[in-house]
Order: structure tokens, then sequence, then C-alpha cells
């Protein structure tokens, strides 16, 4: 959107010169101002999945999936580890490797139950949120208001903010990591004076908000707040409003509740292998890690979570709102960022990989150049390992348990999920065009083709014209018109939107093609518009610019880094993508464009004398002096989601 306003008004600050702006590579045309919430009439169509084999081929992937799965279990010398993958609501796969007990060998599968640690964690959270949409809590209420003995706590400077409750959800009270009471015992259940005996003599390692910490001890108190608001005591809480409605019945909260013949023996590491251990008694403190479950309980609570989505019109009388629902996946507090320059040969996402990391309620995500968003949670309690993670815009989540402690279970996660999106089908969801949003296209395309003042007024919202002009929009259509030539009409394009009144519609043209970008009002008329012009061949300078970038691979040349590149780019990490490039493809020249504006943007193949052809994409700057966005892979490589920036 900044972009959008930005050249907006670049566009009326050039109509407002005395000569004639270049010719744009992109029209926007500016945004009205938003009208009152209110809901769309006739409800949007809810977005889902293009592809009518997206299922076939991700189950496609399973054999090889289950060959990983295996040597994950040996690799990790786990003792079993049960898996389970989720596809919108069901679940599509599982398996267990390995025994539930290293004595008896009873083989481990989808009923085999496990503790799963901190994922409890999750479950403490939505509880907190049914509670708030009841109206009996706010999340930014003082925490001590359901905990007196919480005001005990010792804060490490005079002007901190009181904890709340909306800090023990995210991490962020400043509490410590445990409390200093036993809860790693097997003799006797964890009391609640226990828990909160030891408050008076805790004190926050930093102001409430000021920071983030992983704390059990703030779970665990969250427990003792659903018990006092609901008046339930917490685990009668959660198997009443969660458990219960999920069918989840094979989930406990003590090891003794557990059929013995599905009960996982606990395992820590030993100098000779797996030890065996006693199940923890963690009483008061279950909020943070108590809960047994099997693969396929918690394949219906991932189910649960995953028809959240997409935000939609309908039903919602589910035990906790959709909306809820999602708003615990939103992160309320970034924690993490690592972008690292990738190699031509595993640049797969593009030439970096970043890695973005933050808290939500009660739940954990990541963020990379492949995957918008993954929610997800990892447990780790006496002799137990676990871990859930799913995709809420691609309908896919994993499940893991293992009944050994301190494993590491987020690169197996990680490798299963690039197994299952190495089908092609893990695509994210895209919402089909209204026929507001179909009209609103066909108007913009006649508007192209012979731009009448009426028409436009027709089409477009009075606000919409009081920043752009009639006038103005003739000369954008005529601009464009006079690069592509006589253009079809416009068909949706499937990109991924939150948006349901906005989408974006291709029209070939006799030269290049050209998108739409709409959005409509209630009303139906259009309140923003975006032109974008694509697959035009590359104007000589942009040629140029790329004959020289290419060279690169023959031989480092300091004028053209110096010259071409503008000063964001880093000669090290460019000297060092283009040695790597060269080493395994020796000197490539340009062949032929694939995709640009004509102007500013271009992607071109390049033949290169070994190891395979590349492919170089290259954005200049306004002037064309300068590259600022550049990218050079494989062009067998799958288009990236292109969330990370490709320089």
């Amino acid at each position: 959107m900044f972009r959008r306003l930005a050249l907006a008004c670049a566009l009326l600050c050039a109509a407002c010169a005395d000569t004639p702006p270049p010719a744009p590579v992109t029209a926007v045309l500016a945004p009205s101002i938003a009208p009152a919430l209110q809901v769309l009439t006739p409800p949007a169509a809810v977005a889902g999945f293009a592809d009518p084999e997206r299922r076939a081929k991700l189950a496609a992937t399973f054999p090889a999936l289950e060959k990983y799965f295996a040597e994950q279990q040996s690799l990790n010398q786990l003792p079993s580890l049960a898996v389970g993958v989720i596809i919108d609501g069901g679940l599509a796969y599982e398996k267990g490797f390995g025994v539930r007990d290293l004595d008896g060998k009873h083989p481990a599968d989808a009923d085999t139950v496990y503790r799963i640690g901190s994922i409890t964690k999750t479950f403490t959270g939505l509880a907190m949120l049914r509670l708030r949409d009841q109206g009996k809590l706010a999340l930014d209420d003082p925490a001590a208001r359901y905990l007196p003995a919480l005001g005990a706590v010792k804060y490490p400077t005079a002007d901190s903010a009181p904890i709340t409750l909306r800090h023990l959800l995210t991490h962020t009270s400043g509490l410590p990591r445990v409390g200093a009471f036993t809860y790693a015992q097997s003799d006797h259940d964890v009391t609640e004076p226990e828990m909160l005996g030891v408050l008076p003599n805790t004190t926050l390692v930093f102001p409430p908000g000021a920071g983030a910490l992983y704390s059990n001890f703030g779970f665990g108190l969250l427990g003792a707040v659903i018990t006092r608001v609901s008046g339930l005591r917490y685990r009668d809480y959660v198997n009443q409003t969660i458990l219960a409605p999920l069918d989840m019945n094979a989930s406990r909260w003590a090891a003794g509740d557990v059929a013995t013949d599905h009960l996982a023996v606990a395992y820590r590491r030993g100098p000779n292998g797996p030890l065996a251990i006693g199940y923890w008694r963690l009483g008061a403190s279950e909020a943070a890690g108590g809960l047994y479950s099997s693969v396929r309980d918690l394949a219906r609570y991932v189910a649960f979570q995953l028809a959240a989505y997409p935000a939609r019109s309908g039903d919602d009388t589910g035990l906790v709102r959709r909306s809820s629902v999602r708003e615990a996946h939103t992160p309320q507090r970034l924690t993490g960022l690592r972008v690292d320059l990738a190699s031509p040969a595993d640049e797969r996402d593009g030439p970096i990989a970043a890695y973005a990391t933050g808290i939500g309620l009660g739940w954990h995500f990541f963020q990379t150049c492949a995957y918008e968003q993954v929610v997800r949670h990892n447990g780790g309690t006496e002799g137990f390992s676990s871990a859930i993670a799913f995709l809420p815009q691609r309908g896919v989540g994993l499940v893991l348990l293992t009944n050994l402690a301190d494993v590491d279970t987020d690169p197996i996660v990680e490798g299963a999920l690039d197994i299952l999106r190495g089908s092609g089908a893990l695509a994210t969801r895209v919402r089909p065009a209204s026929q507001a949003l179909q009209h609103a296209a066909d108007q913009a395309a006649n508007l192209y083709a012979n731009f009448r003042q009426a028409d436009y007024a027709q089409a477009f919202t009075p606000s919409f014209r009081a920043a752009v002009s009639a006038a103005q929009a003739m000369e954008i259509a005529a601009r464009f018109k006079a690069q592509h030539g006589a253009c079809g009409r416009p068909t949706l394009t499937p990109i991924p939107t939150d948006a349901p009144n906005q989408a974006t519609f291709s029209a070939a043209c006799e030269h290049g093609r050209l998108e739409y970008t709409l959005a409509v009002g209630p009303d139906g008329l259009i309140t923003e518009a975006l032109l974008e012009s694509h697959e035009l061949p590359p104007s000589p300078r942009l040629s140029e610019i790329a004959g020289r970038i290419a060279g690169l691979t023959a031989e480092w040349n300091e004028s053209t880094f110096t010259t071409l590149l503008a000063p964001t780019f880093s000669r090290a990490a460019m000297q060092s993508l283009f040695k790597t490039a060269g080493a395994a493809h020796g000197a490539c020249h340009v062949d032929r464009p694939l995709e640009g504006d004509g102007q500013r943007k271009a992607t071109l193949a390049l033949t290169c004398a070994r190891g395979g052809d590349l492919k170089l994409a290259l954005e200049i700057s306004a002037d064309g002096a300068r590259v600022t966005g550049f990218r050079l892979s494989s062009p067998h490589d799958r288009k990236p989601d292109e969330r990370c920036p490709t320089r």
C-alpha cells in the first residue's frame, strides 16, 4: 500500500509539471478513502485451492516422507517416532516408526499416547481466548486482578508496567523460564500453594513488555487464572470445552489415566542407549506442559486450527470463534530475523535465505522466503519431544511425537515440509473473482480500448476521480496502449489475496501482457486500480546492462560493479556469488527475454558454457542509471513467492 500511495503521488505531481513525465512502467490510480466497516453484499466468494489434483500430488510424496521419517528415527536413535500429515480437514497420512517400549517392543502408531509437553500451552491460549470471547476477562487486564499473589513479585524498575494476561500469553511478562518450585517430580502433584508461594521471592528479568523470555512459569499461572475465572479446574475446563468437542478421547492429564497398551514409555539418553525415567506430575503447573495425546487426537486439533481459514461469512458457532483462532496464530511480537546469501546452487527461493520468528497467543510462528506463515509449537518434558506445525494459507499440517527427551524436532519438521513442497501442490488458496470484480475488470478494459469520460465516471468512485482526473486516466491508458496495442478480455489471475474485494486480472495483448489489479467497494465501483506491463522486450538500456551483468560470470569487472550496481549491493557478496556461478557454469551470455515491462524490469535466459543455463532478473532505477534489483537462478526453479528482496 505504501508503494501504491507513493506512485500515486508521483503520478499526480508529474501531471502538474510543464513537461509530461516519461512513459510509466507501472501506473497507479490513487485509492479512495476506505468506507465504513461493513460486510460486502452479496458475500464474497470463499478462497480455495486452484489445483484440482492438489491432494493427489501431495499424497504422491508420502513414500518419500515415509523413507525420510524412517531415516530420522534411525539417525536420532529414537525409540519411536509417530507422525501425521493433515490435509485440510483430515489425517491424510499416519505412521509409527520404532517401538513405544524398548522392553516389550510394541510398535508405535497413530494411537500411541505421548506427553506433548509445551504444546499444551496452545490449549491454554485457546481456553483464554474462549473466556475472553465470553466477556469473562480481557487480555490486557492486569494478571493480579485474577491472581492477587502476582502482586508480590519484584519489578526491576519503579516505572514497570504491571503484568497483564497478554504478557503471560506472549512470554513477555519478564517472569523467569521456571518458578523456584520443584515441578520435575514423580512422587506427588505440584500444588497451587507450591506454585504461587514462590512469587514473593521472584524478581522479573525485565519490565513487562520490554522483552521476550519463554516462561513455563507464566503459563502455569495462566492455568490458575482459568481455574478462577471458569470455576473449574484447569484440566476440567480444557476437557469440557476443547478436548471433548474435538473428540480427542485419547488425551489425558496423567500417565496413570492412559491405557497401558497405548502409553509410550519415557526415555532419556544414557551412555549405553535410552534409559526409562518416571513421569513428571505437573499438577497445578500442568497448563505449561501436562497433556498426553496421540497423533490421531492431535490431527483433529490441527484440523480445527486449519478450519479457521480462510476468513469467511457463514456459521461460526464452534467452540471458539474463527477470528479468535486466527488471532492466536497472529504475531504479537517478533523475536528474531536471520538473513543469509544463497548460492545459485541452492537458491530455489531466491538469492537470499531469510528466517523470521515471532510469538502469537500461545503459538509461535516462523516465516521464510518460501512460506508466508508456519504456525508451530514444540514440546519437551521428562522423556518426550513433540512438534506441531501447520501452514494456514495452504491447508496442511504436521504432527511429530517421540518418546525421547531433548530431540531437536525443528529440522525434522522443516525437512518434511520441503518434501511436501516438492510436490508443487503446496500452494496457497486463491479467491475466485466476484461478479462485481469481473465487471470492474471489463469496465477497465473497455476504458483502455476506448476511453470515454462518461464510462470512467460510471466505473470509479467519486473520491477516486477526485484524485485522478479523467484526463490523467485517459493519458495513462494511451501510454499503455502505445506499448501493448490491442488487448483481449482480462481473465482472473490466481494470485493469493486475503482481500475479498480485490483481484488481479491478466489480458493478452498484441505486445506482451497487461495486468489489472482492482478493488471494488460495496457498491461495485472501483476504489483502487493498478496497471502493470508484462512480457515486453527489454529496452536498449536494459539489454546493455543485462549483457554487462551476465559477463561477470566470466570475469569480475570492478567498473561494472561500481557504475551499474546500486550502493546497497555488497561487493564481497556479489563477488562471491559470481565466482560461485562462474565455477559452476563458466561464461554466460544473454540469450532471450522471458519477462519484463519493457522499461525497468526484465527476466532473461542466459546460455552458459557448462553446468546448465541460468536466468537473470533485473530491475533498474527510474533514470536507468543503476541496477536496484537482481536475481540469478536456474531456469528450472519454481517461481518464488517473492516475499524476500531479489537483490
